[in-house]
């Protein structure tokens, strides 16, 4: 009779989902996947924020319109970075003097109101220190280079117009280095933090495509 309860008792074990000691296969099932449960919890630990949902640039709670910044700098800032290949256009620059003028007008009033509401959203980014004095380099580089480009052409130096227009155009033109480089970063340094690999994007677009432009001066010189 107790051997019936001791077998009846196993039973009722084996239901309730507890193996048998003697199930080995059972055993190294548990067992894999337990291990996998655990390489599941370090490979979701060792991913970035960005791929768990967090925005790569925070807006910041404390300014209600900090968003309103950002469209009235996306806005213009796009279109400057629309139409800068347009004046690079020899062909468009002999043919139609006048439709470059315009281009180019449309263009500094849109690098002018991008880079000031650039300088507003540096002041109240959440990125961190590094990330906000590159950022505002990058505005003061951005409207510097514009300066010089006008009173170039004020004074009809050409050559001397378009060397500023390259590394003007460098610098609009981070906006999109800016958001390939933390990608790069994310796919080949899986475990970084990702305010650490935003930061090296900024900078690096910044000083990448300045790097850039000097080269094609510098090329454009020797032709």
């Amino acid at each position: 009779m107790s051997a019936l309860r001791r077998t009846a008792s196993t039973g009722r074990r084996d239901s309730e989902g507890t193996p048998d000691v003697h199930d080995e296969s059972t055993l190294h099932l548990r067992a894999d996947g337990g291990a996998r449960g655990r390489l599941r919890r370090r490979v979701v630990t060792a991913v970035p924020e960005r791929r768990r949902g967090r925005r790569p640039v925070a807006l910041n709670p404390d300014v209600a319109l900090h968003y309103l910044y950002l469209a009235v700098h996306a806005v213009p800032g796009g279109l400057a970075l629309a139409l800068g290949p347009l004046q690079f256009v020899k062909r468009l620059r002999v043919r139609r003097p006048e439709l470059h003028r315009v281009v180019g007008r449309v263009y500094l009033v849109s690098v002018v109101i991008a880079s000031v509401a650039a300088a507003v959203n540096a002041a109240v980014t959440i990125s961190g220190f590094p990330a906000q004095v590159a950022f505002f380099i990058l505005v003061a580089a951005w409207l510097y280079t514009l300066a010089m480009a006008y009173w170039s052409i004020r004074r009809r130096e050409v050559r001397l117009h378009q060397m500023w227009m390259t590394r003007n155009y460098a610098l609009t033109f981070a906006a999109v280095t800016l958001r390939v480089y933390p990608l790069l970063g994310l796919q080949l340094y899986p475990s970084v933090g990702f305010e650490a690999i935003y930061t090296v994007a900024v900078w690096g677009s910044i000083l990448g495509n300045v790097l850039v432009a000097e080269y094609f001066i510098v090329q454009s010189r020797q032709v």
